[in-house]
This record gives structure tokens, sequence and C-alpha cells, in this order.
């Protein structure tokens, strides 16, 4: 169970986040007369519908200059045409240079269908906007077709929590596979922090199947061994059910702690 919470975790991250090194590059028109040059790989190469989508914005820069300002940017779309317009930049006219740093812009998920993306800087010198990236394509493909039984609809990564309870949480990341790892921070009988986590399989599109609630302990203190197989302990069992998600983004962890009696918390995501 260990190895494969561990093996859960490192594909989760490898889904969730965005690594400049597997940045594909778009097939780009560079206005010629950009003073500023600037390349436009998406992350992943190949999105599907349930991928949350980033834009590399690889910066062209010269000694002594300083680039774009692009936070905040600007994103904005009509029908599949998606502009992304930056913040000024600082400095006049600077010489076309090496590629420096990469900033990041969040496009989210896209439904499927075919795409364009343009990029527009606004410098400060210049009348109107120049157009770094003019329409450049790419296409997101329906995650949905490879959705195995049960069909999972919802994305239900995030943050939850139980309003009623301040400073008890949920962690859930669920994979394009449907795998699913609940991390969930409560307190012990004597008041401090405790952590368990749960790996359920989904039995219906809304509710999971009941998974062993595992806790971890290791002596504190930096000599503290790196965690074995004798340092998770079954605790319990819990499940999620998010029968009642659709209309208020709401949902239960039904757990059984330590051979006690069945408990229900509502939960809710967490929105920023």
């Amino acid at each position: 169970m260990v190895k494969q919470v561990r093996n859960l975790v490192g594909s989760l991250l490898f889904f969730c986040l965005p690594a400049v090194a597997f940045f594909g590059s778009l097939s780009v028109a560079v206005n010629a007369q950009s003073p500023f040059p600037i390349a436009a790989p998406i992350s992943p190469k190949n999105p599907t519908s349930f991928d949350h989508i980033i834009v590399g914005l690889s910066e062209r820069t010269c000694a002594g200059q300083t680039p774009y300002i692009t936070n905040p940017y600007q994103i904005s779309m009509e029908q599949n045409k998606i502009t992304v317009k930056l913040g000024v930049r600082r400095s006049g006219l600077v010489p076309t240079c090496a590629p420096g740093t990469v900033q990041l812009a969040d496009l989210g998920k896209l439904p499927p269908g075919d795409y364009t993306i343009s990029i527009l800087s606004d410098p400060n010198d210049i009348p109107g906007d120049t157009i770094d990236v003019n329409n450049a394509p790419f296409t997101v493909t329906d995650g949905r077709r490879f959705k195995t039984a049960p069909f999972v609809r919802l994305d239900y990564n995030g943050l939850w929590w139980d309003p009623s309870d301040p400073g008890w949480g949920l962690f859930i990341w669920q994979d394009n596979n449907d795998n699913v790892l609940a991390a969930w921070f409560t307190f012990a009988a004597d008041g401090k922090p405790m952590w368990n986590v749960f790996q359920p399989k989904f039995k219906t599109g809304y509710a999971t199947f009941d998974a062993d609630l595992l806790q971890a302990s290791r002596l504190p203190g930096s000599t503290s061994p790196p965690p074995g197989p004798n340092t998770n302990a079954v605790v319990g069992t819990a499940s999620l059910d998010f029968t009642t998600y659709e209309p208020s983004e709401a949902g239960k962890i039904i757990y059984t702690y330590n051979g006690g009696p069945t408990l229900t918390r509502t939960i809710q995501r967490l929105k920023p």
C-alpha cells in the first residue's frame, strides 16, 4: 500500500505540475518587425479536454534591458481564437538576443476542438499593439473517449473543507484515469495536527468504494529515518460520495475510525 501511495503521488505530480521541459513548440508566425520576439510553446504538447493548458512565454532580453511586465496579463477568446495580451514593456526598443527566462500564462481547461492563439504586447513607446505570435494553431482532443467504466464525469481535484469545523480539510487528487488520492488533515485526541490518506476506487460516477485509511508516524527530529513499510498503520476505512455535487459543489466523506461508529461529514470545495 505504501508503494501504491508513492507511485500514485508520483503520477499525480507528473499530471499536475507544468514543467518547462515538456513544452512543445507551436508552429508560430512571429512578427518580423516585433522588437521583442517571443516563442509560444504550450504544455502539455498534445492537450486533452482534461488538461490544464499552460502557455510558456520565452523572453528574449539584452544586457541592461528590462523585459515585459507580463503580470497582470489578459486572456480573451472569441469563438476558438484565443488572445493573450501582455503588459507593457518598461524599456524602449531592444535588439533580438538569446532566449531568456520562461514566464507562464494559464489558459485553463478547454473543450475539444481546434484553436488558434495570438500573443500581443503593448510597448509603452510604440502606438498600438505588437503581434508577437499570430494565430498559432493547436488542437484539444476529447479526453472523455478514453474513460472506462464506471464513467466519472466530473473533476474532483482540489481542496475541500467542512465549514462547521475550521482547521479540518481534505486534499483530493484525481488523475485522467480517475485514480484518486485523498489526504485528510485533522486533529488527534491530544489536539495536535494529524494526517491520514486513502485511495478509494470509484464504484459509480459519483461515489467510491471504501478504502483503507492510513496514518503515518515517524519520530521527530532531523535524524528521523525515512518512511518505511512499518510507518503506515491502517486506522479505519473511508469513502467519498459526490451525489449532491452538481447543484451545490458539495460532497461527503464517510469514515470509520479505529473501530468506532461510521461517521459522515459534508464537505464543500474551497474556492479561491
